[in-house]
């Protein structure tokens, strides 16, 4: 892995339960998102882009990104990610707001759901990390890119 790869404390259990309630939200998160993202100035990076097939895979990616431990597959996913999204002309700063924006989607879902607020806690840590650690390497992968291109 890279420089900031550190074993993942958070247990298979949290990971599984954390995604239940987030699974239970994502698309009506994700439709919201896309509704924004179509009525903005931002309206021409979803230009030739098949929305609905767009959504299906950020399902897929945000399941295993919250259900399994960081490892080799998950550093090639970001690197297709990260040059689909240089490819269409997202900056990093338009990357991590839209991460951002998602990140308090996903709290929220927690919190309405979570079985009172010791669950709240453990489960929003996790969140917390998981997305930390997802927007630290997608930050280092443009650090990289910038640095080879």
């Amino acid at each position: 892995m890279d420089m900031f790869f550190v074993p993942d404390p958070i247990s298979t259990a949290t990971r599984d339960r954390l995604w239940a309630l987030i699974g239970e939200d994502i698309e009506g998160i994700l439709a919201d998102f896309y509704d924004r993202l179509e009525n903005s100035g931002h309206r021409p990076l979803l230009d030739r882009t098949d929305v609905e097939l767009l959504k299906h895979k950020q399902i897929n990616h945000w399941r295993k990104l919250f259900c399994h431990p960081l490892d080799d597959e998950y550093a090639r996913r970001l690197e297709k990610m990260h040059a689909r999204h240089l490819g269409i002309g997202l900056s990093i700063g338009q990357y991590v707001t839209a991460y951002l924006h998602l990140k308090d989607a996903f709290q929220q879902a927690v919190m309405r759901q979570a079985a009172g607020a010791g669950e709240a806690v453990t489960l929003l840590l996790a969140l917390n990390r998981i997305v930390s650690d997802d927007i630290v390497r997608a930050l280092a992968a443009d650090e990289n890119a910038a640095a080879t291109g």
